[in-house]
């Protein structure tokens, strides 16, 4: 095709005029492919802006339907303003352009006052149709993407929870950590560290079963939630009877959230704490120091909690 090749040249005098072309507009787009839903937005934001022109400088007003190498555009006004209509995804050949000219031609003769009447009704009903198809695309483009990001949500759910007893898990606790750890340091903020074991959960596994056991990690679980804030502090399930709490206060409130733990679980804990110091200088030596507490508190007989120096 040449580099410009008029489609349509057409003046535009009244209300239903507008509703002609936009409808021709709907028409020649879909004829030159290009999708339903952008073309409707398109040809919908070019409305109001021959509105206002046919209001400012009074009827008629000149329109121009122009094919360029890229796209369709639709020049009018004084002085000339130009806007981009559509952009083709594959250019037409002159011949179906030519088609179309002539197509466009047929429909914009004036004729007499009742076949125009009704071609505006029928027009306006297009118009309508489209409108509608077009807010049917958008509502089941919307219903997709609340699909995909609640598929999105889930998997990230499940990539960093535990399974059986919903806390975070382990991949989560390194990320989490060390976003706390930075956190902490930049604001001087407290931070307390604890790491727990079960105390003789192989013996609970073996006498009780495997269905008891899952039921007391699940206990271990409520009993760490209730002790803590969760909508501050983090808890964690590293697998197995190891569990860690990530807690945003000194080593006062870290303590208290211990002792409840303690005795929601009959005793049966052992527990590690450090609060983070000036001289941790990287997350591996502060759980080095929480992981050091929790030895010590197993040394001493297990079911208590000790205190990183």
């Amino acid at each position: 095709m040449s580099e410009t090749f008029p489609l349509l040249h057409w003046h535009l005098v009244v209300e239903p005029d507008l509703q002609r072309l936009s409808c021709l507009l709907m028409e020649t787009g879909q004829e030159l492919g290009c999708p339903t839903l952008p073309l409707a937005e398109r040809v919908l934001a070019l409305m109001p802006l021959l509105r206002e022109e046919l209001q400012g400088q009074g009827p008629p007003l000149a329109v121009h339907l122009l094919a360029q190498a890229q796209g369709c555009v639709l020049r009018f006004g004084e002085p000339d303003r130009v806007f981009r209509l559509l952009a083709f995804i594959q250019p037409p050949a002159t011949e179906q352009l030519s088609v179309l000219r002539e197509r466009l031609r047929h429909k914009t003769e004036r004729t007499d006052p009742e076949l125009l009447r009704r071609q505006n009704e029928a027009i306006a009903a297009r118009l309508e149709e489209a409108r509608q198809r077009a807010e049917q695309e958008l509502r089941a483009m919307e219903q997709v993407l609340e699909s995909k990001q609640r598929a999105l949500s889930e998997t990230l759910h499940r990539a960093e929870h535990d399974a059986l007893t919903g806390l975070y898990n382990r991949g989560a606790f390194d990320l989490h950590l060390d976003h706390a750890f930075r956190r902490a340091r930049r604001q001087q903020e407290p931070l307390t560290l604890l790491f727990l074991d079960l105390d003789m959960f192989k013996q609970v596994n073996d006498t009780h079963g495997h269905a008891y056991g899952d039921q007391w990690l699940c206990r271990m679980a409520d009993t760490m939630r209730a002790a803590i804030r969760l909508d501050v502090d983090e808890a964690f399930r590293f697998g197995g009877d190891e569990f860690a709490l990530l807690i945003f206060a000194d080593k006062g409130i870290a303590e208290r959230a211990a002792g409840r733990i303690l005795s929601g679980m009959d005793g049966l804990v052992s527990i590690g704490i450090a609060s983070l110091r000036d001289s941790d200088i990287d997350p591996k030596q502060f759980t080095a120091r929480a992981d050091a507490a929790l030895y010590e508190a197993k040394r001493q007989g297990r079911g208590r909690y000790r205190h990183a120096p």
